[in-house]
């Protein structure tokens, strides 16, 4: 008979439920349950990095969960650990999802369509290539750069 591995999720559910035994979770424990994970008193190191989510990131959380009874917990230790962008009702089955559509919704607002470019001005951009039309690349629009001063110079003397 084998045994299961210890379940860091699980743990942390369960330490955060203890006084009132009721199996569920209420969504201002979170908090605690995630500072649990990053504590990592199994010593399994795989649900440390759950400690580094934010306020904000919680308060996203929360609405993604809705609960006012509480969560039972194996369907939070499931929303946890799944690893699935999908959307039920529009809503995010998993953490993952959650983060990601929290994501998308603060660049969507923050954004505009001028701060977009194509991947092939990204690549020119950071790997500082030339455009096409350009004559001689960096040196020579930095001569030209240097030549407009010299002139300018010249022409207010």
């Amino acid at each position: 008979m084998r045994t299961r591995p210890p379940n860091p999720v699980l743990k942390a559910l369960k330490t955060v439920d203890k006084k009132k035994r009721s199996g569920q979770t209420q969504i201002d424990e979170l908090p605690e349950v995630f500072r649990l994970l990053k504590e990592d008193e199994l010593q399994v190191g795989s649900h440390v990095c759950f400690g580094d989510i934010t306020q904000d990131e919680l308060d996203f959380i929360a609405t993604c969960l809705e609960s006012n009874d509480g969560i039972p917990h194996e369907e939070l230790k499931a929303f946890i650990e799944a690893q699935d962008l999908q959307l039920t009702d529009g809503k995010p089955t998993s953490l993952a999802g959650c983060l990601v559509a929290m994501r998308l919704e603060n660049f969507q607002t923050a954004s505009s369509v001028e701060q977009l470019m194509s991947p092939r001005t990204w690549r020119l951009q950071l790997g500082g290539g030339e455009l096409p039309g350009s004559v001689g690349g960096a040196n020579a629009s930095a001569a030209a750069s240097a030549a407009a001063s010299a002139a300018e110079k010249n022409h207010v003397e």
